[in-house]
């Protein structure tokens, strides 16, 4: 990657979750993107403290976590609060990007 590429991915890039990281080694946004949701399926809150918290941030009234879950196969006999934070994580996380990947396919085109 061309270091004024790696500058506009970094200006795209900034204040995201997706802000810090290596992805220099990247030769198309197509490569970047599909790295990026891999790592997004990786993600996950893990600990009672943390999930709530996140949950009271995010979902407190778990409408959304929840409906997450469903729509995955998950009932009520196989859920918890970590489960229901790294849903509902994982699906903010792929939504930032989705709002990015406009703006990180323009910065591999402009060069």
């Amino acid at each position: 990657m061309k270091a004024e590429e790696k500058k506009r991915l970094e200006e795209v890039l900034k204040g995201t979750s997706f802000e810090d990281y290596d992805y220099g080694e990247f030769e198309t946004a197509d490569d970047l993107i599909e790295d990026f949701q891999e790592r997004i399926r990786e993600e996950d809150i893990i600990y009672y403290y943390k999930a709530m918290k996140y949950l009271k941030e995010n979902d407190s009234s778990l409408n959304e976590s929840m409906t997450l879950a469903s729509e995955m196969g998950y009932t009520c006999e196989n859920i918890n609060s970590e489960l229901l934070a790294t849903l509902l994580y994982q699906q903010n996380l792929v939504e930032e990007l989705s709002d990015l990947t406009n703006d990180i396919e323009e910065v591999f085109e402009e060069v």
